[in-house]
């Protein structure tokens, strides 16, 4: 994988494990409900961009 992608896949690690952070702390269910939306939409995102090099191996 080039530098870049690389960066771009660990930044949305980094994300992701925040939002999961917010998630367990979260105070109720409209606050859960975006948390959940928005790793839902990174994790797309991440697999989005992934598909999207040559060569890559996906999980």
């Amino acid at each position: 994988m080039s530098t870049s992608v690389d960066l771009l896949v660990r930044g949305s690690a980094k994300i992701i494990a925040h939002y999961r952070w917010l998630l367990q702390r979260a105070t109720d269910n409209g606050e859960r409900a975006a948390y959940e939306r928005r790793i839902a939409e990174e994790e797309r995102l991440v697999q989005q961009l992934l598909q999207s090099m040559p060569g890559t191996i996906q999980n």
